[in-house]
């Protein structure tokens, strides 16, 4: 009687070999690019490029400046936790610095009458379109 190619004993001898994936080429369309705004979105993104390269997040903070814009890179590099590999520490000093560009709005009655009393005398509405835009522009304020 012969062995089955799946029978235990092959199984067990049998060798598991996964690829890694590398962290993706800065500037490519596949990588995380971080501008300023979604910061909890940047991180979560560099995670799990990482977890796919397999790419411990100890070693995480020193990729971090590859994937930020230029405008950001010149506010956060000359802090010390990039040299470091405390994650938890780099994450957090991101949030902490950029968190507040994410939260949204809160939009008062107030609020909302003194945009229009600003926006009203120059802004001419004559359809449906017009009302969308104008309410969307303010929902848009920060």
């Amino acid at each position: 009687m012969t062995e089955s190619p799946f029978s235990p004993s092959s199984l067990e001898s049998s060798v598991v070999t996964t690829i890694g994936v590398p962290m993706p080429t800065p500037g490519t369309p596949t990588a995380p690019n971080f501008k300023g705004k979604r910061v909890e979105d940047f991180l979560d993104s560099l995670e799990q490029h990482a977890d796919s390269a397999r790419v411990p997040h100890s070693q995480l903070p020193a990729y971090v400046l590859r994937y930020c814009h230029m405008k950001v890179r010149v506010v956060i590099e000359g802090s010390v936790v990039w040299a470091g590999d405390n994650w938890v520490a780099a994450r957090t000093f991101l949030v902490d610095l950029y968190g507040s560009n994410d939260s949204i709005p809160i939009n008062s009655p107030d609020r909302l009458r003194q945009w229009c009393f600003k926006h009203g005398e120059s802004g001419i509405i004559l359809s449906r379109r017009d009302i969308d835009k104008y309410y969307q522009y303010f929902s848009l304020l920060h």
